[in-house]
């Protein structure tokens, strides 16, 4: 259920996001788009951090790359169908992508099928990513816990 609550959240920001930066002005090509990755990662980050003790517990690598898929699908979803209603409401508020603009319906579902896409794999990929050095991080021996065993066998 936890999935579902970051998926929505994090799908629900990169969408205001991108609403807000197409309207207010045209950033068709300004590389602060590209802070929605910043907002995937982080939510990605974020997800894996509170899911920590899950993660100690099942060392299954594909339960929690697809707990990022699913995130990063229901955000994708999410930005896509907000780009359609952009452009239902004004078509000059639709998001503009690789110099195309949403002057007709078939380019506006072009243009949210390449955002579609595009989330989605480097969410895939950002899971792929995250997930193993959240994983490394609790594999790694605590120095205390050296400490305290070689006490244990010195006192034997």
């Amino acid at each position: 259920m936890r999935v579902w609550k970051y998926a929505l959240s994090i799908g629900l920001l990169i969408s205001l996001f991108l609403a807000l930066l197409s309207t207010t002005g045209n950033y068709g090509l300004s590389p602060i788009k590209y802070a929605k990755f910043l907002i995937l990662i982080a939510g990605l980050i974020m997800f894996y951090r509170r899911s920590k003790n899950n993660l100690s517990e099942s060392p299954n690598l594909f339960k929690y790359i697809a707990s990022g898929a699913k995130i990063s699908f229901v955000a994708a979803a999410m930005v896509g169908l907000t780009n359609m209603l952009l452009f239902f409401f004004d078509p000059s508020f639709a998001i503009q992508k690789y110099n195309l603009e949403a002057n007709t319906i078939g380019g506006a579902a072009a243009i949210s099928a390449f955002l579609f896409v595009e989330l989605l794999v480097m969410g895939l990929l950002c899971s792929y990513v995250v997930y193993p050095l959240f994983k490394q991080k609790l594999l790694v021996p605590q120095p205390e816990d050296n400490e305290g065993s070689s006490k244990a066998q010195n006192n034997n």
